[in-house]
């Protein structure tokens, strides 16, 4: 494992296959790590590398390793406890002397479990649970008996059969077990001790090796490197259960620890480790602490995301859902906010789910969002956490789980239950479901988007068809300039998706041509008393503007014949609907336009298959088919025996275009050459495409809400 270790750590961000092998065999397979490896070295030294491009991969394997501790060896309380429980019969009980001497030479998380193996036995008189940890000629002492092992015995007998069995004991912690063996009545003192001692060994083993909460706020204290205000304020919030703001608190103390992790450069440790040797067996052993900031931050991650999990049970209430009003979906909202903070914790970047967070909170804003819509944000949801599993679990633990189960099954590793291929499959179902529901808040965001989905759908089905509100938009809120300080605070559901994605690379510094969006507001509704947009002064007013800033900005004008602009129309609705809604291109063209470009020879062709170009689109947009318009293609082809569209003259592309026009008169379809009003026309035309057939249809078989409306971006 070290070896592996290494060579992650020489490129982690091309190593994810590597990682992902090596998190399949030791989850599987199993690791063992004793103090004595002092294996916390190897963690800080991965730590210490570039590990951000994989923290999620990372962040699985280094969970496997049973080493977030400062004490090497048995140190403080266990060291007491055991050395206690080794005394009462003077180190004669061979159990006991083997489980002190264990955990003080070479302590490691197998004595827990053989812990328990100790209280099975005690219970039973059936040495099989000692077998894995004890060696034959130890056994061979547990052969006799005394009064205090009947006296254990006895004890034992009465807890489990109060309880129902000693599953149901050793569930219980070491306080619960001295009280419940207390009320027993008369009976051997020490013999109770030496069972209570048990569990305390136990819990200190346990304390020492899970990845539990039970202990965070006093290991946090003595991180010290993390806001103390909040560890302070954490542990009020607790101690008060208020769980809303622990959960706050324990996400914001993650987020720290998460920085501290991913900070380049180098990190010191220190180690204050002391080697003994035993003399009378020869074996070597060690003691002392080992602390460096990366690690700790490590470990104490695992262990708050532990309370956090535990702190989403009790913060979302989702058993009951119904009915889902708007202060309900604004309380989700929150529950779904502090849900992406874990996943991007946990090292998901989540985008997509933000994305629909957004237009969740967009959509709470507006009164006019219907449940339709809100019905829609949660199935967005619910298949980008789908996309999100199948390409950070599923796709990156294919093939390595296929192969190492493969080999583990024909190796009898684990075991075999059917054909090669059954066993396989259900060994990978169980370490799949298992990386999931380890992962911090991906689990509980499933369940809580799957039963806001049920709600909103009953709810939806209960309420039948509801007829939208007239929009009544405000220009000025509706005509946006790509890049303005007003398209930059508007969301998904304003701008559609396709600006809304246009902003982002403008606010990242990305060169995106000039241009300006009607919001999703102007899109007309059925019954609607909109008018088109040359009727409609203010909306002109902005439009216009808008243009004359483009103009600007580019130093071409609409209309020149010698420096046109020619703009790109299309739609675009939050929710992404491909091909459906009408595009045009070379808005602003017309045959002036076109015979002023095609007089520079290198341009011509290019000028003539622009505007044949639009006219298709403007044709298309009007209800024509497309295999009209690919026959006066073929047809011209032919007759200049070109195979290609390419291989046609300029003036030979110039007839082709005209065929177009003159296609387009025959049927009354006639384009408009004034370019503004052709502007407005392809506006309109975008607009009305969200009402066409295809489009509907589209909808009605995804589910989408008619009443998102698409966007029209200029450019």
């Amino acid at each position: 494992v070290r070896a592996y270790l290494a060579i992650i750590g020489t490129n982690p961000a091309l190593a994810g296959k590597l990682v992902a092998s090596l998190v399949v065999h030791l989850r599987v397979g199993g690791v063992f790590v004793a103090d004595t490896d002092v294996f916390q070295r190897d963690v800080s030294a991965l730590l210490e590398c570039d590990i951000a491009p994989v923290y999620l991969e990372v962040k699985q394997l280094l969970r496997v390793f049973p080493v977030y501790f400062r004490e090497i060896g048995a140190e403080g309380r266990l060291r007491e406890t055991s050395t206690r429980l080794d005394q009462i019969d003077q180190r004669r009980d061979p159990l006991c002397h083997f489980l002190r001497k264990q955990s003080h030479v070479e302590c490691n998380p197998r004595l827990i479990s053989f812990a328990e193996g100790i209280l099975r036995f005690w219970a039973t008189g059936n040495a099989d649970p000692l077998r894995a940890y004890v060696p034959g000629s130890e056994l061979a002492l547990l052969d006799g008996d005394d009064g205090r092992r009947e006296a254990v015995r006895e004890d034992l007998a009465a807890l489990t059969a109060e309880l129902g069995g000693m599953d149901a004991l050793l569930r219980l912690g070491p306080e619960d077990v001295a009280a419940r063996l207390a009320a027993l009545g008369p009976g051997d003192p020490l013999a109770r001790e030496k069972i209570s001692l048990v569990f305390e060994v136990r819990e200190e083993l346990r304390r020492k090796y899970a990845l539990d909460h039970s202990d965070v706020i006093p290991r946090l204290e003595e991180f010290r490197r993390v806001d103390a205000g909040a560890v302070r304020d954490l542990a009020a919030a607790l101690d008060r259960e208020d769980s809303g703001a622990a959960l706050d608190l324990t996400l914001g103390l993650l987020e720290e620890l998460q920085s501290i992790v991913l900070r380049p450069g180098p990190s010191s440790a220190v180690e204050d480790i002391y080697l003994k040797r035993h003399i009378a067996a020869g074996i070597p052993s060690m003691y002392g602490s080992y602390r460096e900031e990366r690690f700790e931050a490590m470990g104490l991650t695992f262990r708050l995301e532990s309370l956090g999990t535990a702190l989403f049970e009790r913060v979302i209430d989702d058993e009951a859902l119904a009915p889902l009003d708007r202060e309900r979906l604004r309380e989700i909202g929150g529950w779904l906010r502090h849900l992406l903070r874990a996943l991007r914790i946990d090292g998901y970047r989540a985008q997509g789910i933000a994305h629909c967070l957004a237009m969740l909170e967009e959509g709470l804003q507006d009164p006019d969002t219907s449940l339709e819509q809100f019905l829609n944000v949660f199935m967005l949801i619910s298949r980008n956490i789908e996309t999100l599993i199948r390409a950070r679990i599923l796709d990156v633990y294919d093939e390595p789980v296929d192969r190492a189960l493969r080999q583990m099954v024909r190796r009898g590793v684990v075991a075999r239950g059917g054909s090669e291929d059954e066993s396989v499959l259900r060994h990978a179902e169980t370490f799949l479901r298992d990386l999931i529901a380890e992962s911090f808040g991906l689990q509980r965001l499933d369940v809580l988007v799957g039963r806001v989905l049920h709600a909103l759908g009953e709810q939806v089905r209960a309420a039948g068809p509801v007829r939208p509100a007239p929009r009544n938009p405000d220009p000025a809120r509706s005509v946006l300039t790509l890049g303005g300080p007003d398209a930059g605070r508007r969301g998904i559901v304003s701008l559609g998706n396709k600006a809304f994605m246009l902003t982002r690379l403008i606010e990242m510094g990305f060169r995106v041509p000039p241009g300006f969006v009607v919001a999703t507001d102007v899109c007309p509704r059925p019954g609607d008393d909109a008018p088109p947009l040359r009727e409609r002064p203010d909306m002109l007013r902005r439009v216009r503007a808008d243009v004359e800033r483009i103009e600007r900005a580019t130093g071409a004008r609409l209309g020149d014949p010698h420096r046109p602009l020619l703009l790109s129309v299309r739609g675009g609705a939050p929710i992404s609907m491909p091909g459906m809604l009408e595009t045009f291109l070379n808005v602003g063209i017309n045959p002036r336009v076109a015979e002023s470009l095609a007089a520079t020879p290198e341009r011509a062709w290019a000028a003539w298959d622009a505007y044949r170009r639009f006219l298709q689109f403007w044709g298309m947009s009007h209800g024509m088919e497309r295999n009209l318009f690919d026959e006066l293609m073929r047809t011209t082809k032919r007759r200049h025996s070109v195979p290609k569209k390419a291989g046609l003259a300029a003036r030979q592309m110039a007839e082709l275009a005209h065929d177009y026009r003159a296609l387009l008169d025959s049927v009354g379809l006639h384009p408009i050459d004034d370019p503004f009003e052709q502007l407005l026309a392809c506006m309109d035309r975008v607009h009305a495409s969200w009402w066409g057939e295809g489009p509907r249809l589209y909808r009605r078989e995804l589910q989408i809400s008619d009443d998102w409306g698409t966007a029209v971006i200029v450019q």
